[in-house]
């Protein structure tokens, strides 16, 4: 295959890939993609007869398996944002508290007893979030990142605050993504999303580099040892001298009263001179 064919094929999948994106990071069509892969990795049981109506393949099938999974996820995004994606968006967020509030109850309504009736809706909270965490995930980088972004645009420009948003979002896609590959292998509430997230969103930081905030906390961490190797430097360099009845342990404490936080700024002076009465000491 030429290059030609190859940057055509790489352009045609992240064109595929932008077009669902937002609904992977706001909607809900994530959800369906980690649900598809966890059937295919693990079966499927009916909820009623608990018979196994789709057996699991776990990895026999990885590529198969994930692109399927990305199919259903460009059909339910196509699907969801028929009706404009702003306004999808917009339902989702109002119905985020709603639903976490109706996986409690219906968790706490199945169990008998006060007890099970309290696991029972503690098991429904981690549930509800568990299937909210893409979107909960996405609106919280998308928060922590606004004042990057600002910064950003205000201090180094246009150009540069559109890179940071460039950045962001790439975060919060390679988050959402493993997000749905954690759930999906972790099949434990709020764990494997979790995991998948923050491995998702690491990688994607490699990628894209580091943030307008964590460059400037870099430069200023590299221009802040040099001064401190400086500093350290200086308060040993004490002049070596021959006091009977002090060590220069001694002689250190003694500065270090005399000139207290000026005690950098006083090595240049002559510690001797400066206290002409230790000299009739010796």
């Amino acid at each position: 295959m030429s290059i030609g064919a190859i940057a055509a094929k790489v352009v045609h999948y992240a064109g595929r890939a932008l077009k669902a994106y937002p609904s992977v990071v706001f909607g809900t069509s994530a959800e369906s993609g980690t649900k598809l892969l966890k059937g295919t990795f693990y079966g499927v049981k009916d909820p009623v007869t608990k018979q196994v109506v789709q057996k699991g393949q776990y990895f026999k099938g990885i590529w198969k398996q994930l692109k399927d999974c990305f199919k259903l996820i460009e059909k339910e995004s196509a699907k969801e944002c028929a009706g404009g994606f702003w306004k999808t968006m917009k339902g989702n967020l109002r119905k985020l508290l709603p639903d976490i509030g109706q996986s409690i109850k219906t968790g706490y309504n199945g169990g008998s007893g006060f007890f099970n009736k309290l696991w029972g809706g503690t098991k429904g909270l981690g549930s509800g979030i568990a299937k909210k965490m893409p979107l909960i995930g996405s609106l919280l980088i998308l928060a922590f990142e606004l004042p990057n972004i600002f910064k950003a645009t205000v201090n180094e420009g246009i150009v540069s605050g559109a890179a940071e948003t460039v950045k962001a979002g790439a975060r919060v896609g390679g988050g959402m993504v493993g997000a749905a590959l954690g759930s999906a292998l972790i099949p434990i509430p709020l764990v494997g999303g979790l995991v998948g997230w923050l491995a998702g969103e690491w990688i994607a930081g490699k990628l894209v580099g580091k943030s307008y905030s964590q460059r400037k906390a870099a430069e200023k961490a590299k221009t802040a040892q040099p001064q401190a190797t400086q500093q350290q430097q200086a308060y040993n360099q004490i002049p070596d001298y021959n006091i009977p009845g002090y060590s220069q342990a001694d002689l250190m404490r003694m500065q270090q009263m005399l000139y207290g936080n000026r005690m950098t700024n006083s090595m240049d002076a002559d510690f001797m001179a400066a206290n002409s009465g230790l000299n009739r000491w010796g």
